[in-house]
């Protein structure tokens, strides 16, 4: 059972609002990484040969990357964002896993959060202590900052989004008045559900949410895969954002994106955390279905 303390949920606003101003960008941070290593196509419609190439194409392991993305706030008052991200041509899916920046990693004698670890030594060394602590592949890490989200899902256009709990919030600042139900999301819908400041859940509904929202976000803009966009998409994310994703990251796997952008089906999967805070609050702990989760989605090569 996943227990969420009253001291969690009663965080002050003036917390919330350092806590969520930076949950918006991950959505998209995911997407853009996402198209970054599986959709760079200079032309709208795949020639011939390429579409022969990804029809005769056989999917192997080493052509699956997985990218930790992060949302970076604008101090150290704020809390950094994380989503998980696996490129899969074997299983023939993206998987999508956002973990709260309070998840507790121990490995041997260190001992620190996700988030404490991105403010001591930024993204490189998060995906490299997050890997070490839960014995996870991870091959590539990007930092995005929050300014360029509402641009970014403007020009993707509307998803259609299904939100599955009402939203009501106001303060001096905004108001937020969202029934349940079918939404087509513009970049301000979408940035309220993400940044909403009171889900019942706290973080772990949070990150639900938005794990959600992502898949549906990339499932429904399929149809970028093969389109023109996708290069201005991939340059401008890739030249903004502190990676160490790059081109040839793309082009050593651009025959199982082909592969993976011909199929019929809806490739990015939800793939929710499973643990609770500490009695403090302080501390994420993954329970053991969460742990074996991590390890089965993102884990080391047998």
């Amino acid at each position: 059972m996943i227990i969420i303390p009253a001291k969690v949920r009663a965080q002050s606003e003036h917390r919330h609002y350092f806590a969520i101003s930076f949950i918006a960008t991950f959505c998209v941070m995911a997407f853009m990484a996402f198209m970054a290593v599986y959709v760079f196509s200079p032309n709208a419609n795949p020639s011939g040969a390429e579409a022969a190439n990804a029809d005769a194409y056989v999917p192997v392991a080493e052509d699956s990357l997985t990218v930790l993305v992060v949302g970076q706030p604008g101090d150290k008052e704020g809390v950094p964002i994380f989503v998980l991200a696996k490129f899969d041509p074997t299983r023939q899916t993206i998987s999508v896993t956002a973990l709260p920046a309070q998840t507790y990693l121990v490995k041997g004698e260190k001992k620190d959060t996700l988030g404490g670890t991105f403010w001591l030594g930024g993204g490189a060394y998060a995906r490299l202590a997050l890997a070490e602590a839960m014995g996870l592949q991870i091959d590539r890490y990007m930092v995005i900052q929050q300014a360029e989200f509402l641009q970014i899902m403007e020009l993707l256009g509307p998803t259609d989004y299904q939100l599955p709990v009402a939203l009501q919030y106001e303060s001096e600042e905004r108001f937020i008045d969202m029934d349940a139900g079918l939404y087509q999301l513009d970049g301000k819908k979408a940035y309220d559900v993400i940044t909403y400041p009171t889900y019942g859940g706290g973080e772990i509904e949070r990150c639900q949410i938005v794990t959600g929202l992502v898949t549906r976000v990339i499932n429904g803009r399929m149809e970028l895969f093969t389109s023109p966009l996708v290069d201005a998409i991939f340059s401008g994310v890739v030249n903004r954002a502190e990676t160490d994703l790059s081109q040839l990251d793309y082009q050593q796997r651009k025959t199982a994106a082909e592969y993976m952008a011909h199929l019929a089906t809806e490739p990015a999967v939800a793939a929710d955390i499973a643990g609770a805070f500490d009695e403090a609050g302080e501390h994420f702990i993954l329970s053991e279905e969460g742990t074996a989760t991590l390890t089965q989605l993102y884990g080391q090569p047998n």
